[in-house]
């Protein structure tokens, strides 16, 4: 069987159920491997982290943005982080910080500067609080799409 040298997807997962988007993937990423080069049009972009190297955004024709996926997002401040623990740390956080979800004692906490969310680890530290996990996150690609091309 002749692997094709292009593809070009509209939309390819929409519509489809767990277990097709499954197989889809499988096969995308084994033309891929095999020197496929995949031209890819979606809205959901996670599927778009999970498939793309380089990316171009587009706002009514126009390119507002365009280069490879990790410097792009190497490029965007993080303003938000993950903390898992075995206590409740909200008492701990600073005004500056604010809790944008919490289950249980695990915090994704949004931040505005790398130095607050330091001085929380310090404070963590120095309480002697349980970390599981501490981790700063980077944008994601829909975050980085809104604020290209307008807020909701």
């Amino acid at each position: 069987m002749h692997n094709p040298e292009l593809l070009l997807l509209d939309e390819p997962f929409s519509g489809l159920d767990p277990v097709n988007t499954h197989i889809i993937k499988k096969v995308l990423n084994m033309l891929v491997k095999n020197g496929c080069y995949i031209i890819l049009s979606a809205h959901q972009m996670h599927i778009v982290e999970e498939f793309c190297e380089d990316i171009l955004i587009l706002d009514k024709g126009n390119a507002v943005l365009q280069g490879k996926l990790p410097e792009i997002k190497h490029s965007y401040d993080k303003h938000h982080a993950l903390i898992k623990t075995t206590t409740d740390i909200s008492n701990l956080l600073q005004s500056d910080i604010k809790i944008e979800q919490q289950i249980s004692n695990s915090y994704k906490l949004k931040f505005s500067n790398i130095q607050e969310i330091n001085a929380l680890l310090g404070t963590l530290l120095a309480e002697n609080v349980y970390i599981s996990k501490f981790e700063i996150l980077e944008p994601s690609l829909e975050e980085i799409f809104v604020e290209k091309v307008g807020k909701i």
